[in-house]
């Protein structure tokens, strides 16, 4: 899973805050957490949410916009999932139900 995210955005947050407390379902699925923001934004929404507290999520900075390029999102949060093949799945535009998100990776 990839989630293109603005650490200032509560949509994002609240987003974020729903996949750490669903963590046990999402075990064997690696997510990255990208954003476009600037260092400081990034290291306080790490503290304060604690993303990278949990094994399988990762949290960078798309520092050449090539996410963005790739896909244009136009709202954050942005999800991409990807399946085992690497190939495209799923994109969810905007706040997303945790309940589809895990039924997709289950389906990978």
């Amino acid at each position: 899973i990839f989630l293109y995210f603005d650490p200032d955005c509560e949509h994002c947050q609240k987003e974020t805050k729903t996949i750490i407390s669903h963590k046990e379902y999402l075990q064997g699925v690696r997510i990255f957490l990208v954003t476009n923001a600037d260092e400081m934004s990034v290291k306080t929404f790490c503290k304060e949410l604690r993303p990278d507290t949990v094994a399988n999520v990762m949290v960078g900075k798309d520092y050449q916009y090539s996410f963005y390029r790739s896909f244009l999102p136009s709202t954050v949060p942005f999800m991409a999932i990807y399946n085992k093949r690497k190939k495209l799945a799923k994109l969810y535009i905007g706040e997303t139900n945790i309940n589809s998100v895990i039924e997709a990776t289950k389906e990978l």
